[in-house]
């Protein structure tokens, strides 16, 4: 147990470590800048913008969330711990996302500059910089997943948990492409795409809806559904981001 609780400990002083320097670093260069006036805001914009945006944040953390309570809905009383191996294993799959913190702590900023600037060229090396550091980050993770994943979740949470590799190797490659759609969105913020933002999480809530349909072993039908579900805001937003990019529109985007 106190091996555990010292690599759970571990985990997240590391996960603090790179959240709080890249932010300080950026806050030290906020504080540098020189003082401007700000321009009116137009209101209406502001609001319309903000509630996609919170339409796509809410089915975002639903997808995110939603895998256990739908293996509950798809298993037979007598499958119960299938739900808490499938938590377990999620949490697992899931361990890149406290790195990911300190990447998208200063991947808004950044992205927000080259935009004000408007510097397509910088805006592009952005974002290729940190979908490259994602991709590399998710491949580690789904590497260590397929190694080991049984194993760590036997060793995490105790000889009764089990799910097969291939079910943990496939929570692992939805964890990646979410993360990737964490910095896809932003992206396509920097080019105001916030509508296409909250309609490709509503495409990918009724796609993560179907798959759980599917006539398949709850476990596998739910992993298949967040894998397709995740895909689409991945697919969805490349086009959104390079169609605000254009040059007869610039960085203006949607």
């Amino acid at each position: 147990v106190s091996a555990r609780a010292a690599a759970v400990t571990g985990s997240l002083l590391v996960a603090v470590a790179l959240t709080v320097r890249p932010l300080a670093t950026e806050m030290r260069k906020l504080a540098r800048l020189p003082q401007v006036r700000p321009r009116p805001l137009a209101w209406r914009s502001v609001l319309r913008s903000m509630s996609a945006l919170d339409v796509a944040s809410v089915l975002a953390q639903t997808l995110v969330n939603v895998g256990p309570i739908a293996v509950r809905l798809l298993t037979t009383p007598a499958q119960a711990g299938l739900v808490g191996s499938f938590l377990a294993a999620a949490l697992i799959a899931r361990a890149p996302t406290l790195a990911f913190a300190a990447l998208q702590a200063v991947l808004i900023p950044k992205l927000a500059e080259t935009v004000e600037r408007r510097d397509v060229a910088a805006y592009r090396r952005t974002v290729s910089q940190a979908l490259v550091a994602t991709c590399g980050l998710g491949v580690v993770g789904t590497a260590i997943c397929a190694v080991a994943g049984p194993e760590l979740l036997r060793w995490f949470s105790g000889p009764g948990f089990d799910l097969p590799r291939s079910d943990i190797v496939l929570l692992a490659v939805s964890t990646t492409l979410y993360l990737i759609t964490l910095v896809l969105q932003p992206a396509a913020i920097a080019v105001r795409g916030h509508r296409a933002i909250a309609m490709v999480w509503v495409l990918a809530a009724g796609v993560f809806v179907g798959g759980c349909l599917l006539p398949l072993d709850p476990i596998r039908a739910v992993n298949l559904a967040l894998v397709a579900a995740m895909a689409v805001p991945v697919v969805g937003l490349v086009p959104v981001i390079n169609r605000g990019l254009s040059p007869a529109r610039g960085t203006s985007g949607d």
